[in-house]
């Protein structure tokens, strides 16, 4: 039976509850940790807590436990608010280092109010890794600032996938006038039977946006991408990867991925439909969907911005790209080495 308990600075066991904080920091308190200081094992599950901060500082939230996630523990549903100017945030939605066994994170919150030159780094459950069967919650991503802000997010690890771990559906929205960041699964790479989940990702106008839909690194062995969509706006230089932002390789299979802006005006775009890298081994890219108008210059990669060898199969992928000065397209891969397309 649950028994609902207080912040510990040790680790939640059994069948133990974090109550649901309310926790606000200020320059003084500027660590705050929702449950555990150290980790949530067997049963344990996070209370539902919320951070809030009251004046400009560098801040470090933990939703659950500062270290990880085990066994059958379960991360509670968070909410992080920042929105005050001259002020760096990092905040981790369930672990501060890994989830592992069959550990799920939960459905966060992150929001960014309307500040400015701001830098906020969000990772949707684990800072670190995920292995074992450990699942992502469905996240939510929401930023709102002006002039000079840089956001990081990860939708589920900052680190590695792998094993069976598996990402969340995650939404994110970027701010307008900020570098914006996306990772929607890992940071890193994704191996073993990894799955991303189906992320979607909203970028706003005047806007330097980096999209990595599955890992920033590599995917290998049976790893699979989630099917993400994409909807750019006006004035934003957008770079997109489908999957991965790395190589493609062993059985790695792409998502079926959708890009869209229809008010592309003076911004450039470079959009992968799979990899920034190679496909090689028996990887096989997505069936992706490409549609953009306007802005200054876009490059088109198919599936690999590098080359395709071995037995590395291309997905049917469709591009239409309008009012642009000028294109550049790459059906499948820049070295098609074996087979692009599906035969």
């Amino acid at each position: 039976m649950s028994k609902r308990v207080p912040f510990t600075t040790g680790d939640l066991a059994d069948h133990q509850w974090g109550i649901d904080d309310a926790l606000t920091g200020d320059p003084n308190t500027n660590i705050l940790t929702g449950d555990a200081g150290g980790s949530l094992l067997d049963f344990s599950r996070g209370g539902n807590d919320t951070f809030t901060e009251t004046a400009p500082s560098t801040y470090t939230f933990y939703g659950d436990a500062a270290r990880s996630l085990f066994n059958f523990a379960r991360g509670g549903d968070d909410t992080f608010t920042t929105g005050l100017s001259s002020t760096t945030t990092t905040a981790y939605g369930d672990a501060g280092d890994d989830m592992s066994d069959h550990s799920k994170g939960g459905n966060d919150t992150f929001n960014s109010g309307l500040a400015r030159q701001v830098v906020d780094t969000f990772y949707g459950d684990a800072g670190g890794n995920m292995l074992g069967h450990a699942h992502g919650g469905d996240d939510t991503f929401l930023t709102q600032t002006k002039q000079g802000a840089d956001h990081t997010f990860y939708g589920d690890a900052g680190g590695e996938m792998s094993d069976r771990s598996k990402g969340g559906n995650d939404t994110f929205e970027g701010s307008k006038e900020a570098n914006n960041i996306f990772y929607g699964d890992a940071g890193s790479n994704m191996s073993g039977n990894a799955r991303g989940g189906d992320d979607s990702f909203t970028g706003k106008s005047d806007s330097f946006n980096t999209f990595y839909g599955d890992a920033g690194g590599d995917m290998s062995d049976d790893s699979r991408g989630g099917n993400d969509t994409f909807t750019g706006r006006s004035f934003s230089t957008n770079t997109f990867f489908g999957d991965a932002g790395g190589n493609m390789s062993g059985h790695a299979l792409g998502g079926d991925d959708y890009y869209t802006d229809t008010f592309g005006d003076l911004g450039s775009k470079t959009l992968y439909g799979d990899a920034g890298g190679d496909l090689s081994g028996f990887a096989t890219g997505g069936n992706d969907t490409f549609t953009s108008v306007g802005g200054s210059r876009v490059t088109f990669y198919g599936d690999a911005g590098g080359s395709m060898f071995d037995h590395a199969l291309g997905g049917d992928d469709v591009a239409v790209l309008q009012g642009t000065a000028h294109n550049v397209g790459y059906g499948d891969a820049v070295t098609a080495r074996q087979r692009c397309g599906r035969q």
